[in-house]
């Protein structure tokens, strides 16, 4: 989802070299892939089946699943540095933009918060920001990314930030409306009810494809994609 993300991002962007997009993607799903290693050990979710397959660790132990998590992470960084040298500027653009999303400022902050709420009653603020962190920070990143490798200006950034706001609510929405009421994690749904977390889904629908009014038609593919996440 992710690389798909940024190379749907350089063409809204008109952008031809595609190739250039490729590495941005391929480490954001680096960082996510670690991600899904660690949250899937026994001192964070403890899950068994990731993807209808055993879990890193079922296979390889624990001790290689947090080896493993740590070496994708930081190889997300070498692909940046490696293949975006030759623009320093951008290379350290990137680097920071991937660095925020992925730390206690993006996705790993919101992990904790994750953790620390479960099994606590929250209120939609509080899942919002979960939402955000968690899960959305990585989603900007790909599309944010993909953006300033294309050159945009700073209406469009601002635009694609919009959309990819909404987007990420609409995935972590849509995810929470599949796990059910019964799942122990903090859920949007839980806070809202099914109905209101539908018309919210409806509404940032709505949104997104706003956002990408600027781009004269070059953007159906974000549009496209946003629209088959809300009616998952």
């Amino acid at each position: 989802m992710r690389p798909i993300l940024a190379l749907f991002a350089a063409e809204a962007l008109g952008y031809k070299d595609i190739d250039k997009v490729l590495p941005l993607g391929a480490a954001v799903e680096l960082i996510h892939t670690y991600s899904l290693i660690h949250d899937d050990l026994p001192c964070m979710d403890d899950d068994d089946i990731r993807r209808g397959k055993p879990s890193n660790h079922k296979i390889y132990g624990e001790a290689l699943a947090v080896l493993a998590g740590d070496a994708l992470n930081t190889e997300a960084f070498f692909l940046l540095t490696k293949n975006y040298s030759s623009q320093p500027e951008l290379a350290l653009d990137l680097v920071t933009e991937l660095t925020l999303s992925a730390g206690m400022r993006g996705m790993v902050g919101g992990q904790a918060a994750d953790v620390v709420l479960r099994g606590r009653e929250v209120d939609s603020a509080e899942i919002e920001f979960l939402h955000s962190y968690k899960t959305g920070a990585l989603f900007q990143t790909s599309i944010l990314g993909s953006a300033r490798i294309c050159g945009a200006n700073a209406f469009e950034l601002k635009c694609l930030s919009d959309y990819s706001r909404a987007f990420g609510f609409i995935f972590q929405i849509v995810d929470d409306i599949a796990d059910g009421v019964e799942n122990s994690e903090p859920s949007f749904v839980k806070v809202v009810g099914l109905e209101k977390a539908k018309e919210t889904c409806d509404a940032l629908l709505i949104q997104g494809h706003q956002a990408l009014e600027v781009f004269n038609g070059r953007a159906e593919s974000l549009k496209s994609l946003m629209t088959h996440l809300c009616e998952r």
